[in-house]
This record gives C-alpha cells, structure tokens and sequence, in this order.
C-alpha cells in the first residue's frame, strides 16, 4: 500500500491537522518532533499478513496490509474544557470518517478499523496511535510469469544486460527473452554464444532460472 495516498487522503478530509501530516519510520522520530505545531498526524507501516495461494493453477492469495496513524495532540485545547479522552475520541471520528471504506487502489477492499493505543501522554502532548487495514488482492499480474508473458508481446530491454569490454561497439541492450532456453533464443531462432543457463521442465511446463533439473 502506497502510505503517501493515506497522507494525502489526511490532509484533505481530516480539518483538524491544518494538513500537518506527514510520514515517520518509528516513533522514536516522531518523539523528537516537538516544536511542530499541534495537532499533527503520522502515517506509519505496520504487519503484513498474508493467506495461502488459494489458486492451483495461477495465483490469487489475500495480502492484509497494516498502518498507524501517530497523532500528536494537545492535552486540553485552548480553552481548557475538554479532558484528554475527549480529544481522542473526536480526532477518531474525523479518522473514520477520512479512512473507513476507502480503498487505497483498485487491488485493495475497503479499509477498516483495528483498534488504537495510547503511545505516551505528558503535559505537553498525547501520543496516540490508530490502527487500519485493508485486504489487498494479489494476483496473476502481479507475478514474474506475467511479467514474462508480457514482456514477450512488449519487448523491453534486457534488464541483466552489462556491457562486454571485449565488443566495444555493443552499446544497447538486447531485447529480454523469458524464452531464452540454455543458449537457444526462441523469439529469434538463432543459437547464442552464452548459455542462459534456464532449464525448462516439460513433464510440468514450468520454466525455471539456473542449473535446475527437477
């Protein structure tokens, strides 16, 4: 997931922040931030957690993808009248509000709510962390197989091409071939000099990179 979408989708429904949001690694980054103005928000990664493949003949697998979203706040707001909860629980609602049922991109569902921690509280500021996820669908186009497939219909230059000192006047790359099978090239017909060191499996039809005879 893209975490710079979730900022942007912050500074644009979330009024309160004033559009102070912004990315942080860690906590520990975020901590030595004090002389921000308040409120302010920071969109963190959190755990991925994958499912199983579900697909015996292609791929499909279920991706949940985390983040945080660290907001700094003020104790009590300016006039004193709200207790530290209070600010939480209105700065939440603006949160669901901006995020809940979102999708992030065509491959993800809507995203959803996990829960929330107080990270640190003084007399200066609150530190409290708010937990999404969304389920992200991978598929068959996101894999090395389609990669090559498309690749064979849309030559693209061949990306572990290097230049040979001994042939000066070779100064592109060749096409990528997914193909390349040992050092016969089967896009063009003709036999290489360098092997391609690629195996194909017939009894499977699975086409495998380096010495691999299974």
């Amino acid at each position: 997931m893209k975490l710079s979408h979730i900022v942007h989708t912050l500074r644009h429904f979330s009024p309160s922040f004033e559009g102070r949001v912004g990315g942080a690694a860690e906590f520990s980054a975020i901590k030595d931030t004090a002389f921000l103005k308040l409120p302010a928000a920071y969109v963190v990664p959190l755990d991925d957690r994958a499912e199983d493949n579900q697909s015996q003949t292609d791929y499909w697998q279920n991706v949940t993808e985390g983040f945080g979203v660290i907001v700094a706040l003020k104790p009590l707001d300016e006039r004193g009248q709200h207790e530290a909860y209070d600010i939480v629980e209105n700065i939440k609602t603006e949160l669901w509000r901006a995020l809940l049922g979102y999708e992030p991109s065509p491959a993800h569902y809507p995203i959803q709510y996990d829960g929330g921690d107080l990270l640190d509280l003084d007399r200066g500021r609150i530190f409290y962390q708010f937990n999404f996820s969304a389920v992200r669908e991978v598929g068959f186009d996101d894999t090395r197989q389609y990669f090559d497939l498309n690749a064979i219909d849309n030559p693209i230059p061949d990306p572990d091409w290097q230049t040979d000192p001994s042939n000066p006047d070779i100064t592109e790359p060749p096409q990528y071939n997914p193909l390349n099978i040992g050092n016969f090239d089967t896009l063009s017909g003709t036999v290489n000099e360098q092997d391609s060191k690629v195996t194909v499996n017939f009894e499977h039809n699975n086409i495998y990179e380096g010495n691999n005879d299974n």
